[in-house]
């Protein structure tokens, strides 16, 4: 089944896309995402809206749904199972992506 998601940005003065690919450690990428919580929370309410998008290998994907329930991030987190943010992005030079 393929899910499509509309993200509404109405009401933000400023949209922070924060993207892991699979070419970064999940673990460590879900390690890193939790600390965004005390930005989010001081942040989106001055305007900021956050769009976390991460893009696991296939096999990873059930792990992180257990890894965030367990750890309550407080921030919707869009998962990219068919790997298509960057394809529809094309303009973005994965190469320059920082972790």
């Amino acid at each position: 089944m393929i899910l499509q998601t509309q993200v509404i940005l109405s009401g933000y003065t400023h949209s922070l896309v924060v993207f892991y690919d699979s070419t970064e450690c999940m673990s460590c990428a879900l390690t890193k995402i939790h600390g965004w919580n005390k930005l989010i929370t001081e942040y989106e309410p001055k305007g900021v809206n956050f769009i976390f998008i991460l893009a696991p290998e296939r096999d990873e994907t059930e792990t992180m749904s257990i890894w965030f329930e367990a750890e309550q991030f407080i921030h919707s987190v869009y998962i990219d199972s068919l790997q298509t943010f960057i394809q529809n992005n094309a303009w973005i030079n994965v190469s320059y992506i920082s972790n």
